[in-house]
This record gives structure tokens, C-alpha cells and sequence, in this order.
């Protein structure tokens, strides 16, 4: 359909959901098989590839913390750990499933009637993949949270960052991330409609009176969502970090005379672990909000060759990979993780060891420890 039509007292747009990246007036056949072989390879082959990757890195990961919680004894550190690895299996199923299948399916044309079921998960997926994202953005605070307390504040450490309170607080969060993101699953509705060109029956994007208020548009969709989402987590997640930096490294120097080798080593990992998740996170997450800006620059549907049309498919991309090497990340600087995921395939019946020291306290590598050796 080539123009807005109402239906009582919704309004659907001209394009059907279930396009994509529809062939802009005007450009070569050279020039749209290249933009999408650039979506193919962009959203299917690279996508595709980091999902397997990650699935397989996240999963083995959550079974290693699992365990490793379960001997420590001490899980705080670990539960948190492995919630953001659960978001990020959330964050990779549904992107893989938003922009790597269509993908697929739009450049070889080999899933059949794919797209007549499409507008029906676009319609549910974006919104459950902002609830992964907004998840994965909370469990990375949370982690950042209590290590910042655990280190500055040894003391309510043992108040706040127990393994029952840690479950608590991913529960809280859980709640007010799926909360917070209801009216996305609101503010929009699938109309059918006639398309004039074919006389066939399609469906279409149809927003209610809530998904054309102006005032949720500003309030919600953009003070709200990128102030809480963005905004403010990543402000806290930097101002945390360089706190947790300085005093860790106060602690170290306190620590030099009276400490082993070891035990400074495994205070070492858990600081390497913590600051490069949360580079990571903000090397991969702020371009949503970049992508919007160049979207008001050039409105209405991608066109092939402008910059709108390249860069749509990098901050979903970037995502992925965040949500993909965060397990990188843990098996590379947590001892003790690395040593139990290579217990997993060897054919041996010894229990892992729980501690690099040997100062009989069993405190792992992963466990937090306050600025003055405390374990939380």
C-alpha cells in the first residue's frame, strides 16, 4: 500500500513489518545486490557465526560458575556472573532471531513462507529484544555495583552482597526491566489491509492511540528509554569502575608486605574480570543512540548507499559481539573457570581444586574480596 490507511481507530503505516530493506526507487540492480549481500554478510554470516560461538561459551560458562559457586560456598560473585551470562544468551537468541534469519531468508529465499509469519515476531521480537538488552544492561551494573561495595565497603559488604541478597537483587531487576518495557508491547498492533498493486491481503504496522500520543513518544520512548538505558548505567558503570580501580589499587599496595603471591594474583583476576566486561559493554553499547540521530538526519526507509542504510545493522551487530565475548573475558583472566571448563572434558574423577592460596580459607578467585582481604 502506497499510503496510510485507518481502520477504526488505528492507523497502519505504508510498510508492511515484514519487508526488508525493500529496494529504494531509482537504484541499480548492481547497487541493491551489494547493499544486500553487505546485510547478508553483516547480519547472517557474522551474526550467525557469533551466536554459535557464543551460545556455546555462555552455556559451558554458566555450568563452570555453577559449580564453582556450589564449592566456593561463597557465590555471590559467581551468581552475578553468570546472570549476565543468562542475559546475554536472552540478547543473542532473540537478535540472531530479529536480524540474522530474515537475513537469510530475504537474500536466498529459501524459508518458504517465512515472511507471511514474520510481521507476527517482529511485532513481539524487537520488544523482547529490548527487555534482553535492558537485562543484560542491569545484570552488567549489578556485577559493577558489587564489586564497587565489596572493595569500598568491606563491611556492608557482608551485609548486601551475601548469595541470598544477590538473588534478591537480580529478581528486583528482572521485574522492573520487564516493567519498564510493557508499553512497548502496547503501543503498537497488526492491521490487515488490501494492497492495491497485488489485491492481495497483507498485514501492517498499527498503532494505537498510546503509540501515537506525542507525549509517551518523548517521555518514554526517548527521554525515558535513553536516559535509563543508556544514559545513566553508562555514566555509573564509568564513575564505579575508575572508584574500583584506585581502590584496588590502594589495596594492592596495603597488601604487598602481608600477602602471598597467589592470593594478590587472584585479587588481580577478579579487577581484570570486572574492568574489561565493563569495556567491553561500553565499546558495544552506546550506538543505539548514534543510529537514532543519523535516522532523524535521513527519515523514512533506508536507502541503499546512504550512511543510515550502513550503519543500521552495526549497533544490533555490535550487541552480539558483546554478548558473545563477555564469556571470553572470564575464561581468559578467572583462573579457576579456565581450570574447571577443561575439567568438563577430561574423563577424571577429582574434585577441583578451590583455591590458588594456601592459607585454608578456600576462597576462590572468583570470590570478592573486600579492600582489606575480607571475603564477601
Amino acid at each position: 500500500m502506497g499510503d496510510n490507511t485507518t481502520m477504526g481507530d488505528i492507523t497502519t503505516t505504508s510498510v508492511p513489518p515484514g519487508s526488508l530493506s525493500p529496494e529504494p526507487p531509482g537504484d541499480s540492480p548492481a547497487s541493491s545486490r551489494t547493499c544486500d549481500m553487505y546485510k547478508f554478510i553483516l547480519s547472517t554470516c557474522v551474526t550467525g557465526s557469533l551466536f554459535v560461538f557464543g551460545m556455546t561459551g555462555n552455556v559451558l560458562s554458566i555450568v563452570v560458575l555453577d559449580r564453582l559457586r556450589r564449592v566456593s560456598k561463597e557465590g555471590a560473585a559467581n551468581l552475578v556472573m553468570a546472570a549476565v551470562l543468562v542475559t546475554d544468551i536472552l540478547v543473542l537468541l532473540s537478535l540472531t532471531l530479529m536480524k540474522a534469519v530474515p537475513s537469510l531468508c530475504s537474500f536466498t529465499g529459501i524459508c518458504g513462507r517465512f515472511f507471511s509469519v514474520y510481521p507476527y515476531l517482529l511485532a513481539w521480537g524487537w520488544p523482547s529484544a529490548t527487555v534482553a538488552h535492558t537485562l543484560s544492561m542491569a545484570m552488567t551494573v549489578l556485577l559493577t555495583v558489587h564489586r564497587y561495595i565489596a572493595v569500598c565497603h568491606p563491611h556492608k559488604a557482608r551485609l548486601w552482597c551475601t548469595p541470598t541478597k544477590t538473588r534478591v537483587h537480580i529478581i528486583v531487576l528482572v521485574l522492573v526491566a520487564v516493567i519498564t518495557q510493557l508499553p512497548l508491547y502496547f503501543d503498537h498492533y497488526l492491521a490487515r489491509g488490501r494492497d492495491p498493486v497485488t489485491n492481495s491481503t497483507v498485514l501492517y504496522w498499527a498503532y494505537t492511540d498510546l503509540g501515537h500520543s506525542r507525549l509517551y513518544q518523548i517521555l518514554y520512548k526517548i527521554t525515558f528509554y535513553y536516559v535509563c538505558v543508556y544514559l545513566v548505567p553508562l555514566t555509573l558503570l564509568i564513575v564505579l569502575t575508575v572508584f574500583l580501580i584506585r581502590a584496588l589499587k590502594r589495596a594492592q599496595r596495603f597488601r604487598q608486605d602481608s600477602a602471598s603471591s597467589q592470593t594478590r594474583t587472584s585479587t588481580s583476576d577478579i579487577n581484570n574480570i570486572l574492568v574489561s566486561v565493563v569495556v567491553l559493554y561500553l565499546l558495544c553499547q552506546p550506538w543505539e543512540p548514534v543510529r537514532r540521530v543519523i535516522e532523524a538526519v535521513y527519515p523514512g526507509q533506508p536507502q541503499c548507499g546512504q550512511l543510515r542504510f550502513y550503519f543500521d545493522e552495526l549497533p544490533a551487530l555490535l550487541s552480539v559481539v558483546n554478548s558473545s565475548l563477555n564469556f571470553v573475558i572470564y575464561v581468559a583472566l578467572g583462573r579457576q573457570i579456565r581450570r574447571m571448563l577443561w575439567g568438563l572434558f577430561r574423563c577424571s574423577e577429582e574434585r577441583p581444586a578451590v583455591s590458588d592460596s594456601h592459607d585454608g580459607t578456600g576462597e576462590t578467585d572468583l570470590e570478592m574480596s573486600g579492600g582489606n582481604g575480607d571475603r564477601v
